[in-house]
């Protein structure tokens, strides 16, 4: 029997060739367009993000103080946008420290502090809870009865005593929650025989159409619920908190460089666009 060659394979074969081919070519065509087409969609979505951006409001503090358990700054808008809604997001976690090693000079542990998610609390019904999502925004508004509307190149005085957030598990689909002041909240954790706590305060707004813009870290701090009373005293110890999510502005302060690799990635959800840096398996066709 002889083997089939080029003269001898049939019309119908030809055409089932051709048809494959084609098939082949569309697909590579469609496949083309929708990538040129995403392409297009990202680079509109980036021109749209880059110019409400522009137009967003930027807050910045200064002269940042803690006075017993009061906070005192003064708020400046450096953006093209108004500020609405700005408030000190307050909020804490149960710490539990963590020994890095040990000061030969000073004699004393050098101490650490994480999240402690196992941390169990009575919280006023006799039962042990969980508690979480426990952040707070208070208002600047509530210090002068008014609403406060930061326009570009504006500035404010605040003065406030943060309120905190308490909220645990009361059934598998609900919770409950209530507001609660920093001496009460003290009393608590002492009454559960708790010794550390973490707290975070953080300057928040949105802008014109309500979106919440990047947050402005102003301080953070273990608290040493048996030796300490005030949220000064707190703050004057300074022990290191590893929980606290830092905003874009304080990763650049706080770890002082990154991988240049790293460098391309960072970047707020807010900004985020899904498909931007999607690898293509025929980036050959470019």
């Amino acid at each position: 029997m002889t083997e089939p060659t080029f003269l001898t394979i049939g019309i119908s074969t030809w055409a089932n060739i051709l048809v494959a081919l084609a098939t082949f070519v569309l697909a590579l065509i469609t496949w083309l367009t929708i990538r040129h087409m995403k392409k297009q969609m990202v680079f509109i979505q980036k021109q749209t993000l880059l110019a409400i951006n522009e137009q967003n409001p930027i807050l910045q503090v200064e002269n940042f103080k803690i006075k017993e358990n009061k906070l005192s700054f003064k708020i400046k808008n450096i953006g093209k946008g108004n500020a609405h809604q700005i408030g000190v997001h307050a909020r804490f976690l149960l710490a539990k420290p963590i020994v890095k090693g040990f000061d030969k000079e000073k004699n004393m542990h050098l101490v650490n502090f994480s999240y402690d998610s196992t941390a169990l609390i009575d919280v006023f019904d006799k039962k042990k809870h969980k508690v979480v999502d426990n952040g707070y925004v208070n208002f600047i508004s509530k210090i002068n009865s008014k609403v406060v509307i930061l326009k570009p190149e504006e500035s404010v005085q605040v003065e406030l005593e943060p309120d905190f957030y308490l909220r645990y598990p009361f059934t598998f689909n609900d919770s409950v929650a209530r507001v609660i002041k920093f001496n009460e909240l003290l009393k608590l954790f002492k009454e559960n025989g708790k010794n550390f706590v973490g707290f975070s305060f953080d300057l928040v707004c949105k802008n014109s159409i309500e979106d919440t813009q990047d947050s402005v870290e102003m301080s953070k701090f273990v608290f040493d619920i048996n030796n300490q009373k005030t949220l000064e005293d707190g703050a004057k110890q300074n022990y290191s908190l590893n929980y606290v999510a830092l905003s874009r502005d304080a990763i650049e302060l706080k770890i002082g460089g990154t991988g240049y690799k790293e460098y391309n990635s960072m970047k707020s959800m807010k900004n985020y666009i899904p498909g931007e840096n999607d690898e293509n398996p025929f980036d050959f066709f470019k």
